[in-house]
């Protein structure tokens, strides 16, 4: 397994007040994490502003998988996740959208992403709840 960076302060503040507000006991960074993990890329790389194609995918598809599990997450705090305007934030999710669509492969490892997220936001709860 490959050792990844812990990112920015900014981004953990924001990634776990984002959680706390939106009451939830799984923070925007650990599908980050999760993302990264899958993507086999660090955490530093997803959240930082590179244009490479190795980073900018999981980027887009973290960014769409927190709009997913925070639906009423306004894209201004998304974005601030990743260091990005609220725009890219839209216009990374409307990508991954359109990639979803057009391409079977890539919307059966999204959909595994978000069912990985989905198990263990529940195993959190259930934890939580005891």
């Amino acid at each position: 397994m490959m050792a990844y960076c812990k990112p920015s302060p900014f981004v953990w503040r924001n990634a776990y007040g984002a959680a706390q507000v939106l009451g939830s006991n799984m923070p925007p960074a650990d599908i980050i994490e999760i993302v990264a993990n899958n993507y086999q890329v660090s955490v530093n790389k997803i959240v930082k502003k590179s244009r490479k194609r190795a980073y900018t995918e999981p980027r887009q598809v973290a960014i769409y998988l927190i709009r997913k599990t925070y639906p009423k997450m306004p894209f201004k705090h998304i974005g601030g996740l990743f260091e990005l305007d609220h725009s890219t934030a839209i216009y990374s999710i409307d990508t991954v959208n359109d990639l979803m669509f057009s391409d079977s492969r890539f919307k059966a490892r999204v959909n595994q992403l978000l069912e990985r997220i989905n198990r263990r936001h529940d195993h959190k709860t259930e934890h939580t709840a005891s």
